[in-house]
Order: structure tokens, then C-alpha cells, then sequence
């Protein structure tokens, strides 16, 4: 697949116009002049391409500097077959979770986006894709988690300022620490005098490592985390330069390899040790070599970036979404985590209507203006989307903006009336903000995404046909000017809705070990979590031939893991009569739940597993889970 597709999705001025910090107009003489190319073509646009560097997944076994290229060992691109193993089923164990953690039908699962804002420009690009597929699973939440200047110093230090800055945007967006289960993390680490190749990788290797293992400390049911380098760096004026960036690559490809190699402190398998981290893989490898195409077709040509020559204009950042999206469509454990969830849809539409309100000028209109301003007392701003009409209730609802410049402490309060003009709003005429208030979203800067979970307000003001939906932005502690682009810019933001159609459900989970079939033994279901149809089956497959069963109810989900397999099941635990199965190594069973002992009511969650011994291996082993959250 070629990736010199931003031309064509992108006007190259109005992306221009689009990116120029803080702009408060942009004259169509300005647009039309030669000034345009001296902005677009900064002088570090003429710095050569990095000598020698070859991409590592181009360099296969080849070697740069003696050290073999392959995004994994031995040159090769794909996953080794034992580690893509782990990654599947560290993939297949992220499912939805409530607030404290447990799996959960109608939960959340938070993916998050760490790293420099170079990730987090390309981070939002991927979000909007994301939110607005319908294919993808309704209980996915995407968290942009970047920062400036995010290199591994300030992710690896557990008493600095990101983590508190993170917990922030956690709590606005509505997603807790326990939710979050995946990460994409792209960052590197500042130069160190007279440090060079390879010495220059194996630090970064060492930084990221500290960076995992505090993932794992901070976001406990984190158990995938896709690495990425940054992009080419070859007309960067700040001091990420090449053949730094190139370099990083090795950092990233020697850390996975070194816990694909058993490092204990990169650990992600209980049964081999203290957990230390999650299971790394690759990411999207951004990297080419300047205007050389890759064997893909990728290049990073001045354009694709904005005038420090390191930052992607909108050219890049789409360009660096499709990476990503492409990865996710090609990576068996992305799929794993993205895929849809029976009972569930999602829409997303953008924000159609924005207009500043200036008290001080209360009878002059801003709804054509190319942003948006809220600093209090004076300025305040009303936004409005629309909801798709749907079936079910509202699961969860995201505001999402694009700041034009660095901001924060930000509530959207939802507003009642949503029928006010764009074009003639004015302060004196706004509609009273008599909403719900969302919790404020923290400090962030012009390369992030400002993200408020708003499904209280949207929960209760739409109805099955969908309608418009309008929030006021209050900023609710005097500190910066918030600036966020509006359509007029060409920067839309968007509103993102999850829809349930079936409250409660079934969720598999605690995905099992393989036994000697050489398969993992699975528990499965038919039918429904209603209670009134009664319809409910529990079948068992992948079983060694003859082997009895111990199928166990617990009355909560839960995930100790031990040798033989993940204990699944929690609580007050009802052990149920002995099984065996077939000589195909199936077997089935049902469960009366209004019985002494079972029964359960609307609302109630239960969790089933079941225990087995094998042979070969010998001990015990477990089936996969289920945790089933009933319905009337």
C-alpha cells in the first residue's frame, strides 16, 4: 500500500490554514500569496536524508552498523509464533470492566495513547477514524494520554507531572485506571552528550523499559502495549534530528526482544514469575527515509510536517492515522481488542454548530469565526451535535475538541435549549446553561485532544430518534485562555455515542491455557441473560477426551492466575455436579437460576468456569470464563 494519499484528502492550504497556531482569521489574499510556500517550507526542509539508514523492516537481516534489522529477532517482521501466542491471549483478556475492575457486560474498555504530542496529534486523527466506524466495539473508549516534550523522563518518574495529568483526563473522559487495558505508546528519550549507536538504542531500550513497568504499576489491567518510534526526524529544527530517530528503532525492537527472551523484569506470565509488565509488541513502525520511498511506499516529505520540521501538519497526521489504522486491521491481537461486541453499536458525528460568547461585547456574533474562546469571566462558548438515531439506551457519550492553543480546567455543561443560530447568537441572547456538568478536563496543549465523558447529559436528553444535543464550555479556574478550533477551521470536533441494546449480557473472559488437544478448552453459551426466557445452555469444547469436570459458579468475576490457568471465578462459589466429557472432549450443562444455592435476580452478575485435570501437561487446567449479568 503507497501512503502519498494526504494530497489527495487534504487541500494543502486550507491544511495550512488549519495548523497556524492561535490564528484568529486567515485572509483568502494571505492564502492566495507566496507567503504560503516560505510558511509550508521551513529551512530545515532542506536537511538531507540519514545516511545509511535503511528501514527496519526493509533491512530484514541486513545490518546497520553491525546491528540486524526486522522488526523482531532474526530479521524478521512477523511476531515470533510463542510470543504472538501471548499477545493473543493477553488480547483476548481484555473485555469490558466496570469502575473497579471486574469484567462486566455493560463496562469499558480504555485504550490509551502515551507519548510525545507528535502521538497525540496523530493519536486524535486515529480517534476520530475510530469513533466514527461502526464496525468497531461500542464499549471501546480511546484516551489521548500525550503530553509535550512526553519523552521517557517525565513517563518513567511515578512522582512527576504527567501521571497527575493523566489521572485528570482519565477522570473527565470517564474511564478509571482499571479500565484501561491497552496502550500505544510513542515516545523517545533526549539526547545524551557523547552517548552514540549503539549506546544511544540501548538507553532508550532501558528508559522504556522503566515506562512498561510503571504501566503495569499505575494501569494494573493493562496487558498489551503496542511501541512505536517516532517518525522521520530529518528536517526537524528542535533537537529530536536523525539518525536519532532511525536509531530509536533498535531501542524498541531490543526491549520486545528482550522480553520475548525471558528478561524477568519485563515479566507478563504469573506462572513464570513476578508480573513486571504488560506483553510488548510492535506498533505502526512510522519510520521512512525522507522523499526514499519505503518498501510500502511511505515517505515523509517536507509538507507532512509543520514549520519546526517535526511536528505532522494535517498531511502527516492523516498519513500517520492510516499507519495506525492499517496496523490495527493486520495485528491479530488489535482485532482481538477492537472487534465488536454483540449488544452494542456506536455513531459519531461532528460538531456542526460553535460560537464564542463575549460578555463584553454582548451583542456581537462569533459563529463564523475559525475558533472558540472560554477564559471567565468574559468569555464562555456554546457547542451542539447531533445523535444518530438508534435503538437501546446511551452506554457512553464523548465530547471531543481540538485546542488551537494550551488550555485547561474546561467543564461542558449541557444546555437545554438547542435550537439557537450559529450565524446570530450572541451573549445576550444565549440559551441558559441548565445542564448537567461534565467533570473539567485537564491542562492540555495545541498538539492533544480535550475529551469530556458527557453521557449523563446525552443519556437524558435524546430519545430513540436521535435529535441535537448542545453544551456550554465554562472555564472553572482563571488560569489560560482555551482556544478549540470550530468547522470554520476545517477542525471539527465530534461527539461520539455508544449505544446498549441489550443491557447486561454474556462476556467471555480469563481466556484459558492450552491443555494436551493442543487448543484451549473453551465454555460457551446459548441463548440469553434473561431471566423470563429462561433459555440459557453452557457447552464445553476443546476438552482432553474422558476428562471431568468441575464447573464452578462464583458470585463475583475476578483473575488470579496460577500455574494450571486463570481462576476466574470469585466470591461465594457454588460448586456444581461433576461432569465428563466426551470422547470428542465436549460436554454440556445447564443451570436452574431460580434454585437454593444459583438463584439470582435482574441485575445480578455471576461468573462460570470450570476446572479439569489433564495429563499431559499434568495438574489442573481451566476453561475460558464467562461473566453473565442478567436480565429480567
Amino acid at each position: 500500500m503507497a501512503y502519498n494519499r494526504g494530497m489527495e484528502r487534504w487541500s494543502f492550504l486550507n491544511a495550512l490554514a488549519r495548523r497556524i497556531r492561535g490564528a484568529r482569521q486567515m485572509s483568502a489574499a494571505l492564502l492566495a500569496s507566496g507567503l504560503v510556500a516560505v510558511l509550508a517550507c521551513p529551512e530545515s526542509a532542506r536537511a538531507q536524508a540519514c545516511p545509511g539508514c535503511v528501514p527496519l523492516d526493509d533491512l530484514g537481516a541486513g545490518t546497520y552498523q553491525g546491528e540486524q534489522g526486522g522488526l523482531y529477532p532474526g530479521g524478521s517482521n512477523d511476531v515470533p509464533p510463542a510470543h504472538a501466542a501471548a499477545a493473543l491471549h493477553a488480547a483476548r483478556g481484555v473485555v469490558p470492566r466496570a469502575a473497579d475492575g471486574t469484567p462486566d457486560p455493560d463496562g469499558f474498555i480504555g485504550v490509551l495513547g502515551m507519548g510525545f504530542s507528535n502521538l497525540g496529534q496523530e493519536w486524535r486523527e486515529v480517534t476520530r477514524r475510530v469513533e466514527a466506524d461502526p464496525g468497531v466495539g461500542g464499549h471501546l473508549v480511546l484516551i489521548e494520554g500525550a503530553i509535550n516534550g512526553g519523552a521517557t523522563p517525565q513517563l518513567k518518574d511515578p512522582a512527576g507531572p504527567y501521571w497527575p495529568v493523566l489521572d485528570d483526563r482519565l477522570v473527565a473522559a470517564g474511564v478509571t485506571h482499571e479500565q484501561v487495558q491497552v496502550v500505544f505508546l510513542e515516545t523517545s528519550a533526549p539526547p545524551v552528550p557523547g552517548l552514540t549507536f549503539p549506546g544511544s538504542a540501548e538507553f532508550l531500550r532501558d528508559e522504556l523499559a522503566e515506562v512498561v513497568r510503571l504501566i503495569h504499576l499505575r494501569l494494573p489491567n493493562v496487558r498489551l502495549v503496542f511501541l512505536s518510534p517516532l517518525s522521520y526526524a530529518g528536517y526537524s529544527s528542535i533537537w529530536l534530528t536523525e539518525p536519532g530517530n532511525y536509531e530509536d528503532g533498535f531501542g524498541v525492537k531490543w526491549l520486545i526482544e528482550d522480553q520475548i527472551n525471558g528478561d524477568p523484569d519485563l515479566e507478563y506470565d504469573p506462572r513464570r514469575g513476578p508480573v513486571r509488565a504488560p506483553v510488548l509488541t510492535w506498533g505502526p513502525y512510522l519510520w521512512a527515509n525522507g522523499a526514499t520511498p519505503r518498501g510500502d511506499g511511505l515517505t515523509w516529505l517536507p509538507g507532512d510536517f509543520e514549520s519546526d520540521g517535526f511536528h505532522p501538519s494535517p498531511i502527516g497526521e492523516d498519513k500517520a492515522a492510516e499507519l495506525f489504522i492499517d496496523f490495527i486491521a493486520a495485528s491479530p491481537a488489535a482485532q482481538a481488542v477492537f472487534r465488536p461486541r454483540p449488544g452494542m453499536s456506536r455513531s459519531a458525528r461532528p460538531v456542526d454548530r460553535a460560537a464564542g460568547l463575549d460578555a463584553s461585547r454582548p451583542n456581537l456574533a462569533l459563529g463564523a469565526a475559525p475558533d472558540f474562546d472560554v477564559f471567565e469571566p468574559e468569555l464562555t462558548s456554546i457547542v451542539a451535535s447531533s445523535v444518530d438515531p438508534h435503538q437501546g439506551s446511551v452506554h457512553y457519550a464523548k465530547l471531543a475538541l481540538e485546542p488551537s492553543n494550551r488550555s485547561g480546567q474546561i467543564e461542558a455543561v449541557g444546555l437545554t435549549d438547542t435550537t439557537w443560530n450559529e450565524a446570530a447568537v450572541t451573549a445576550s441572547t444565549a440559551p441558559a446553561f441548565d445542564g448537567v456538568a461534565s467533570r473539567p478536563i485537564a491542562i492540555v496543549s495545541s498538539e492533544t485532544l480535550a475529551e469530556w465523558d458527557v453521557s449523563q447529559w446525552v443519556a437524558a436528553t435524546t430519545t430513540p430518534a436521535g435529535g441535537a444535543v448542545a453544551f456550554g464550555l465554562v472555564k472553572v479556574a482563571p488560569t489560560l485562555l482555551a482556544t478549540f478550533f470550530s468547522k470554520e477551521a476545517g477542525r471539527p470536533g465530534w461527539l461520539s455515542v455508544a449505544f446498549d441494546h441489550e443491557p447486561g449480557g454474556i462476556e467471555p473472559f480469563c481466556p484459558g491455557l492450552p491443555t494436551s488437544t493442543g487448543a484451549t478448552a473453551l465454555l460457551l453459551s446459548t441463548g440469553s441473560a434473561s431471566l423470563s426466557a429462561a433459555d440459557l445452555s453452557f457447552q464445553l469444547s476443546n476438552l482432553p477426551p474422558l476428562a471431568v469436570l468441575l464447573p464452578l459458579i462464583g458470585a463475583t468475576p475476578t483473575s488470579l492466575q496460577l500455574a494450571g490457568g486463570d481462576v476466574c471465578v470469585g466470591g461465594e462459589l457454588v460448586r456444581l455436579p461433576l461432569l465428563q466429557a466426551d470422547a470428542a472432549g465436549r460436554a454440556s450443562f445447564n443451570v436452574d437460576w431460580s434454585a437454593p444455592g444459583t438463584a439470582v435476580l435482574a441485575g445480578g452478575t455471576r461468573a462460570l468456569q470450570a476446572v479439569f485435570r489433564d495429563v499431559v501437561p499434568s495438574g489442573y487446567r481451566t476453561t475460558s470464563a464467562l461473566v453473565i449479568t442478567f436480565r429480567p
